[in-house]
């Protein structure tokens, strides 16, 4: 039964993935550099991302064959840090300096 339920939920998955890259609409292409050390050029979009109430426009890179992937900017917009041990967000202050 749990294999089942996990096959569900990735095809569940999958389909949001797909839904979402079909309505993303690119604004630039922008160099990186992947995990592995290769330099590409990845379309950027602007995404509206809400967590607890907080509502932000971030960029997200679309990558050319996984999910659409948002960075820091997105938590420091939302004034959020991950937090390794818990495994969660958490809630950071402003900086100005």
């Amino acid at each position: 039964m749990t294999q089942e339920v996990i096959k569900e939920a990735k095809k569940r998955m999958e389909k949001v993935e797909s839904d979402l890259r079909a309505e993303l609409a690119t604004l630039r292409t922008q160099s990186v550099q992947t995990a592995g050390g290769r330099r590409e050029v990845w379309p950027v979009a602007e995404v509206r991302v809400a967590v607890d109430g907080r509502e932000v426009t971030t960029p997200c890179f679309i990558a050319p064959d996984g999910p659409a992937l948002l960075g820091a900017v997105a938590l420091e917009s939302l004034f959020l840090a991950a937090d390794p041990v818990a495994k969660r967000l958490v809630p950071v202050e402003g900086f100005v300096g």
